[in-house]
C-alpha cells in the first residue's frame, strides 16, 4: 500500500522544523555541532528522511541563512525611515555598523551566511539575491545621501558594492581564521568603516 502524498502545507511545516531545528543546534552548538544527521537525531527522524525536503546539507544551511538572513530586511526598513528625516551621513554609519554588530550578535548564523554560503561550492543559488538585497538597501541610502549634496555623486549601487565589501572583509577574514584576533578585527572594522565614509563624503583626488 503507498502512502499518501503529503500536502504542500504538511512538506512546508517539515521544512518549517528541520529549519528550527538546525538554528536550534547552530545556536546551542555552534557549526561544528551542525550536521544532518545531528539535526535528524534532535528530531528523532531517520537521516535520509531530511532529504525528502532538502536536496542536501548545503541546501539545509542555505535554507536556514535565507530564512534569517531575510528578517535582516525588516530592521533595514527602520533604517530607510530614518533616513527621510534624519541626517543621512549618521544613518548611513549606523546603517554600515549593522554588519559588525550583527556579527557579534549572531556569530554563528553570520559564518553560515556570509562565509560557508558565500564561499561554498554550492553558492550561487542563495549568496546573489541576498547580497543583491543588502546592496540595494545600500546604494537607496546612499542616492538620498548624494540627493541632500552629502555624498559625492557615484553610480549609488556601485559605490554600495564598494562599502559592503569594505565592511564586511575583516569579518569574513575574522570567520575564515585570516586574522589573528577579536582585537584586529575589531580595529580594522572600525579603519574600514572610516574608508567607506571617507570614500561616501570625499570627492576623490584627480588622476
Amino acid at each position: 500500500m503507498t502512502r499518501p502524498k503529503k500536502t504542500p502545507e504538511q512538506i512546508e511545516a517539515m521544512r518549517a522544523r528541520i529549519l528550527d531545528t538546525a538554528y536550534t543546534l547552530l545556536l546551542e552548538t555552534g557549526l561544528k555541532g551542525l550536521s544532518s544527521r545531528a539535526i535528524a537525531e534532535r528530531m528523532d527522524v531517520a537521516h535520509m528522511t531530511l532529504f525528502t525536503y532538502f536536496a542536501n546539507q548545503q541546501a539545509i544551511l542555505q535554507a536556514l541563512a535565507d530564512r534569517e538572513m531575510a528578517k535582516v530586511q525588516s530592521q533595514q526598513e527602520i533604517i530607510e525611515k530614518r533616513a527621510a528625516a534624519e541626517d543621512i551621513v549618521t544613518v548611513m554609519r549606523d546603517a554600515l555598523l549593522f554588519f559588525p554588530r550583527f556579527e557579534k550578535k549572531n556569530p554563528n548564523l553570520y559564518h553560515v551566511a556570509w562565509v560557508i554560503i558565500i564561499e561554498g561550492p554550492e553558492s550561487t543559488g542563495y549568496s546573489l539575491p541576498r547580497i543583491q538585497m543588502n546592496i540595494q538597501h545600500l546604494a537607496r541610502l546612499i542616492q538620498i545621501g548624494i540627493e541632500r549634496g552629502k555624498f559625492v555623486a557615484r553610480d549609488p549601487l556601485l559605490a554600495a558594492s564598494t562599502v559592503i565589501s569594505l565592511i564586511n572583509t575583516p569579518l569574513i577574514f575574522w570567520h575564515s581564521g585570516r586574522i589573528a584576533s577579536a582585537e584586529l578585527r575589531d580595529r580594522l572594522v572600525q579603519e574600514m568603516l572610516e574608508a567607506a565614509m571617507g570614500y561616501l563624503t570625499k570627492t576623490p583626488p584627480r588622476s
